[in-house]
């Protein structure tokens, strides 16, 4: 134990899990701390990829029954262009203010 300590408070120390230094982000300690210890998911449960192009390779079937949905990439579905948008769009919450909008081509939603 005293071993991962030391570990751990190199890899603090020189800010491995919170910048671009090393990686950056919470990923290396959560591998440590569930390493063997996890169950494999069906696929609709991380449905990634969906800002990467703006045509799409999922079917509509697929993401509408998807639990999580990741618009990685530059097109996001709340900009002009991205796919599987209405699917996003039926969780959007409006701005109260009115002084934030989502710009599509087929007009604001």
């Amino acid at each position: 134990m005293l071993i991962w300590s030391i570990i751990l408070l190199i890899c603090f120390r020189e800010n491995i899990f919170g910048t671009q230094k090393g990686g950056g982000s919470s990923g290396p300690p959560m591998m440590i701390v569930f390493y063997e210890k996890y169950s494999q998911l069906p696929p609709e449960w991380n449905v990634r990829h969906l800002g990467v192009t703006s045509g799409t390779k999922y079917s509509d079937e697929f993401v509408h029954s998807a639990k999580l949905l990741h618009w990685n990439g530059r097109y996001k579905p709340w900009g002009r262009i991205s796919q599987h948008t209405m699917v996003w769009e039926k969780f959007y919450i409006h701005d109260p203010t009115g002084q934030y909008k989502i710009a599509r081509k087929y007009g604001n939603i």
